[in-house]
């Protein structure tokens, strides 16, 4: 299915179909982002709150007005 010349509006995405599975996509994607941070919260280590902070917008995705359609990605610290 193409789609619409205009652009996929959030009406279109969902009779489709695409948005549950775009919603599924992010998820996977952002716990693989998560998964990759594990190490830094291991008891013997102390992450800087950029890490923290960086994992709680990662897992506040879902909650953007604009999930899935428009995710904005954080940022990774630099080590």
């Amino acid at each position: 299915t193409a789609f619409p010349e205009e652009g996929p509006s959030e009406i279109w995405l969902e009779k489709k179909g695409f948005t549950r599975v775009l919603e599924s996509e992010i998820r996977i994607k952002r716990n693989l982002l998560l998964s990759e941070t594990d190490w830094r919260f291991r008891s013997d280590l102390s992450p800087s709150q950029e890490w923290i902070d960086y994992c709680q917008a990662l897992r506040d995705i879902p909650q953007q007005e604009s999930f899935p359609t428009n995710v904005q990605w954080p940022i990774q610290p630099s080590e």
